[in-house]
């Protein structure tokens, strides 16, 4: 049986990684809303619902994936976070405070950890992909 499929919004400064986000997730039968800046995400999650928001840390202009992930905390029904990076999460969130429940993938990503991680957290499990 096929998962049901997510609205998911990718935020990526990188149009390398966005381009390849969104290659995978429409492969798999999501619909994905791609967007590069904090601004556009803050737009988006203003005006639609996801289900899934899937971050880059370092979005460049002193942008980072925890402000992505404190505009998705504060919604009334927050949808599941992922974040990714081609940091390691103990350089991100040395101290395990921001990230606690949050999914992380190591980038580049491997497609198929990608995948995996996207259902896992879909599911509500919590998963590292590199």
């Amino acid at each position: 049986m096929q998962p049901s499929p997510l609205k998911v919004l990718v935020v990526d400064d990188c149009p390398i990684m966005r381009c390849a986000a969104q290659r995978l997730l429409t492969r798999r039968g999501h619909q994905p809303t791609i967007v590069s800046s904090l601004t556009e995400a803050r737009a988006q999650l203003k005006q639609f619902k996801f289900d899934l928001v899937l971050s880059d840390f370092d979005l460049g202009n002193n942008e980072t994936g925890y402000q992505v992930l404190d505009l998705t905390r504060a919604l009334q029904s927050p949808p599941t976070f992922v974040l990714m990076s081609s940091w390691l999460e103990r350089d991100i969130d040395p101290d395990g405070v921001h990230l606690d429940g949050v999914a992380f993938i190591h980038k580049p990503f491997n497609p198929t950890l990608f995948q995996q991680t996207i259902a896992d957290a879909a599911c509500g499990e919590e998963r590292l992909a590199s």
